[in-house]
């Protein structure tokens, strides 16, 4: 089983000429990064035993979320570099209460969703 973070868009050699792709392989290798991270927090909960089974539902939801998005992103990407058309970023949809409100931003807070507030 491949790792999220270890998935690539398949678009990369086909885009050698696309002005836009060393912008677009930097943004991916930020999110790739980020990813990335994102398992190893969750290898760090899965081994801690005072992790509950909610947090572990909760965790999983996450993970299948950010495996979704990043799926999409990529085919994006692929579009991108197949056909000349512009990336669209994915719609918002919030993992835990499914609403499609866009997240709430503040400086030096991570964004939350307007209607459970990411709980």
């Amino acid at each position: 089983m491949m790792k999220t973070s270890e998935m690539q868009p398949t678009a990369w050699r086909y885009g050698a000429n696309n002005p836009k792709l060393n912008i677009l392989m930097r943004r991916w290798e930020g999110i790739r990064k980020n990813v990335a991270h994102m398992e190893d927090t969750m290898l760090t909960l899965m081994s801690n035993p005072q992790t509950t089974p909610a947090q572990m539902a909760i965790a999983a939801k996450l993970y299948a979320n950010t495996t979704q998005s990043l799926t999409e992103t990529a085919n994006a990407i692929d579009n991108c570099l197949y056909n000349g058309t512009e990336p669209k970023r994915p719609a918002y949809h919030c993992v835990f209460c499914g609403s499609t409100e866009p997240p709430i931003e503040n400086e030096g807070a991570w964004p939350y969703c307007p209607d459970c507030k990411g709980q």
